[in-house]
């Protein structure tokens, strides 16, 4: 080796620790007689000086799995790490071994580090993992069901990595951003789904989100107005009355107020017995006895004046048209037994009374406690409808309405009562009113009763009702602007009527005293 002298060798001869540099190698063979030979095989090299590394290793993680939002995954991760130095070999490395991360963690750090003859390098990987989807939840929310058409939803969200952000949906229309409180308006009636569902920092969005049915229904219809008639002057929610007027109280805002003031149109000298409220807010109207109406001539207790109104309320004003002759009807006007005292239309059409004392038309007999209808075409027929008897209507019924949907009667008493009906027994007083749903007709008459209205509790206190209506009245009567003239007052008082009645400020009269009323000029009605 390198002109060194021969030695003894075998095949295959290593050498190591060689300097750079020329090499030479020489090799022969010596035969079983002694024999060298002359020309041994030569080979020659050259060996290079050796690099200096002055690099450090190269490391690279590879992080596998599936990324989220805002540097999170949402799945297992598996690292990697890929360790190379191009110089010299790695002589040593820790933390580089696969890591597979399966459980939810806000941040795990994971260090690689490598040395070569280059020197130690090391690199980290920060692993942040939400796998658990987010949570949401409704706190408030409208009423089922709501005749609201407006809905208002508090919700939140929770998750480990926190909530980014809620998302909203109203009957099944895609989900958009939406913060709590939640809004909506102008709902229709009927079935609604709000769903809400939060997405949260590691983008993962809740696969169930909170969610709840409701129903809006229309609101009920405002309730109607109660007309009434008293049998004596009065004063009820600081509205004062008198017996000729009709006064309405309203459930809705429970207020009292002047529908008909019955001194206006001349009526200040004769109690109203009953009335019947019409279309377009005109009135059928009962009086308590025979008087003459001025500008319209003589009216009978047996009779019914309509009055048509052009303005209502505390100034009253229309004009007055005959709508029933009793006489012609075989109702006697020279006995006050068959005095109307109790009026009203039906869904049929058909005019419905009870008399102050016994009836007695077309062989139809009854008292004061009954009901008796009658068609008027082609000719008058006098039918029974109720026998107050049969339900011990004792004292007589006084008032009466009836609701022109269901057929029902709406009664007052003249007094206290205990009435027996299908159902069972009820009492009230004559500011009572009670309803009888008939079950049969005429001389066998049975009623399924309920109360109504005590309006004792309503203000009236013990004043009695003698005029009945429920309906809703026609507001724009109440501020029609009307032609005016300047004439007296005619209402008169008489020893029996009003004279002994306390005066009160609406029934305060005077010959000086004018007011405003409309012109009326009417037909002369044949008597």
């Amino acid at each position: 080796m390198d002109s060194g002298a021969f030695t003894a060798c075998t095949s295959p001869q290593g050498y190591s620790s060689l300097a750079a540099g020329s090499h030479s190698f020489q090799v022969r063979a010596i035969d079983g007689a002694g024999n060298i030979d002359p020309s041994p095989a030569a080979y020659g090299w050259t060996i290079n000086p050796s690099p200096v590394d002055s690099t450090p290793p190269v490391i690279t993680p590879q992080v596998n799995g599936t990324a989220g939002s805002d540097g999170w995954y949402v799945s297992d991760v598996t690292v990697t790490w890929n360790v190379i130095d191009a110089e010299s070999p790695i002589s040593t490395q820790t933390g580089c071994d696969t890591v597979t991360i399966s459980t939810d963690t806000g941040g795990i750090t994971l260090t690689c580090s490598a040395t070569s003859s280059g020197g130690t390098a090391s690199q980290s990987a920060t692993i942040k993992l939400d796998k658990t989807l987010p949570d949401t939840t409704i706190s408030a929310q409208p009423a089922n069901p709501s005749t609201a058409p407006e809905a208002a939803f508090t919700f939140s969200g929770s998750d480990n990595s926190g909530v980014a952000s809620t998302e909203c949906s109203l009957d099944g229309v895609t989900f958009a951003l939406c913060t709590s409180p939640q809004r909506y308006s102008g709902l229709a009636n009927g079935d609604h789904t709000f769903q809400v569902r939060a997405v949260d920092t590691a983008g993962n969005v809740d696969t169930t989100p909170a969610a709840y049915t409701w129903t809006i229904t229309p609101p009920p219809p405002p309730a109607p107005t109660i007309l009434i008639g008293s049998n004596k002057n009065g004063k009820v929610g600081g509205l004062s009355y008198r017996d000729e007027d009709i006064i309405a109280y309203n459930p809705n805002t429970q207020q009292w107020f002047m529908v008909f003031d019955g001194s206006d149109v001349g009526l200040g000298d004769s109690e109203i017995d009953d009335f019947a409220l019409l279309p377009g807010g005109v009135l059928l109207l009962s009086v308590e006895k025979d008087f003459t109406l001025k500008g319209f001539g003589p009216v009978g207790d047996e009779d019914l004046i309509q009055f048509t109104p052009t303005q209502l309320g505390d100034t009253t004003r229309g004009s007055f048209t005959l709508y029933l002759d009793g006489s012609t009807v075989e109702l006697d006007a020279k006995n006050d037994n068959e005095d109307i005292k109790a009026v009203e239309l039906d869904g049929s059409g058909k005019l419905v009374i009870s008399t102050h004392g016994t009836f007695s038309a077309q062989g139809i007999k009854g008292e004061n406690e009954d009901l008796f209808s009658l068609a008027r075409t082609p000719t008058p027929v006098w039918t029974w409808r109720l026998d107050g008897g049969d339900i011990k209507l004792k004292p007589d019924l006084r008032a009466l309405w009836i609701d022109p949907a269901t057929d029902e009667l709406y009664v007052v008493a003249e007094g206290s009562f205990s009435i027996s009906g299908s159902n069972g027994k009820l009492s009230g007083d004559g500011n009572d009113i009670f309803i009888c749903r008939q079950i049969s007709f005429g001389a066998n008459t049975q009623c399924e009763l309920r109360l109504f209205q005590d309006m004792g509790a309503r203000g009236l206190g013990k004043q009695k009702i003698d005029g009945l209506a429920i309906g809703n009245l026609p507001t724009d009567f109440f501020n029609i602007s009307v032609q005016t003239s300047t004439i007296e007052d005619d209402t008169h008082e008489f020893p029996g009527d009003d004279a002994d009645e306390p005066a009160l400020p609406d029934s305060e009269e005077s010959e000086e005293e004018t007011e405003e009323i409309h012109f009326i000029y009417l037909p002369v009605v044949a008597r």
